[in-house]
């Protein structure tokens, strides 16, 4: 009996959740990394304008957050700084493999990829956020990783390459997240598709292929093979990055100033969206949140937000001129923001909202 009245009032939370979602998407900070000036750029997200920076280590590229703590991968210096976001400071500085470029959560653990890690042709340090413990994942299939996704207990890696090893960045390696041991290696094409990024919808993984004109590979993750690959050399040019929303993928367009639009039904590209009057502002990083998609600019050290329900396409406002090589960008997790809602009222609806935080939901 008290099984049913939880999950009624479990769903009746998550109606008012939803509901919130909108609003919470504007209240929230986001955050960008600036590789030129070793700093990360905090914009609101109700307002698209930045209001400070955090000094972290040299050559900040890759981000990614966890709840309230944030996580920096310092391409310079071999380094990871770890943010509270509730203050917006550094609390500690964590040492990895040579030159880290991205970072993704998958429950308890930071993935810290690290191009020239290893031998020369990368790895994977793995933090564990509970302790900041680093262990370190080596293998031969690692082409100068610089993308991965998660699904289930894997992990799939991006191979940019090449390497000391001759590797050709046209893999995709299978990592099991339960030891951290490479189970698979996926090869998505002709040498030289400079694999970057890799996200994941259902049963398939989608990898940008940073050449020119560039494609998007499609692997099936229950049987790791390549299924399909999307051709636009219209659209693409260097794509670098991709997310996901939905129907639809995002990807950034480094050699030009355009977003491809995917529609993940028919994998098409159904519109090339661009970002910034600049004719070459090199597009690189890209998240998605609510119904906005969050661009960054390298090369003329802009963001753009495009409102995926108007249509309309703006310049996040810098008026202190702090992006400087704008490279990732992050905005918190929803749970996170669950945190400061006011859902007072019900001690029932208290309850549930904190047996959701407990949760990680």
């Amino acid at each position: 009996m008290w099984q049913q009245k939880y999950l009624l009032m479990l769903s009746r939370l998550l109606i008012t959740l939803f509901a919130f979602v909108p609003s919470l998407l504007m209240g929230l900070s986001g955050y960008v990394t600036n590789g030129a000036s070793n700093t990360v750029s905090i914009f609101d997200t109700a307002t698209n304008t930045v209001t400070g920076t955090i000094t972290v280590g040299n050559g900040p590229t890759g981000i990614a957050i966890s709840r309230h703590t944030m996580y920096v991968a310092n391409n310079t210096d071999n380094t990871v700084s770890i943010i509270d976001i509730r203050t917006n400071t550094v609390t500690n500085t964590i040492p990895v493999d040579i030159s880290p470029n991205y970072i993704a959560i998958n429950g308890q653990y930071a993935y810290v990829l690290s191009y020239a890690g290893g031998t020369g042709n990368g790895s994977i340090s793995v933090i564990d956020m509970k302790n900041n413990a680093v262990t370190t994942i080596n293998s031969p299939s690692f082409y100068g990783p610089s993308g991965i996704d998660f699904r289930n207990n894997y992990a799939y890696v991006a191979n940019w390459g090449p390497n000391s090893a001759g590797g050709n960045g046209n893999t995709l390696t299978v990592i099991d997240t339960t030891n951290n041991t490479v189970t698979d290696t996926v090869t998505l094409g002709p040498a030289g598709l400079a694999s970057t990024a890799v996200a994941i919808r259902g049963t398939y993984a989608y990898v940008a292929n940073n050449s020119t004109p560039g494609s998007i590979s499609i692997v099936n993750t229950d049987t790791n093979t390549l299924v399909d690959t999307i051709n636009a050399p219209s659209s693409f040019d260097y794509p670098n990055a991709i997310a996901i929303m939905q129907d639809y993928a995002y990807v950034t367009n480094n050699g030009s100033s355009t977003v491809s639009v995917i529609n993940l039904k028919t994998n098409e590209v159904v519109a090339t969206l661009t970002v910034s009057s600049a004719s070459y502002s090199g597009p690189y990083g890209v998240t998605v949140c609510g119904n906005r998609v969050y661009v960054t600019n390298f090369y003329n050290s802009t963001a753009s937000v495009i409102n995926t329900k108007t249509g309309s396409i703006s310049l996040i406002s810098d008026p202190s001129g702090t992006f400087a090589g704008p490279a990732y960008i992050a905005l918190p997790p929803i749970s996170y923001d669950i945190d400061r809602l006011d859902l007072s009222g019900e001690a029932q609806i208290a309850n549930a909202k904190n047996k959701l935080n407990r949760a990680n939901l």
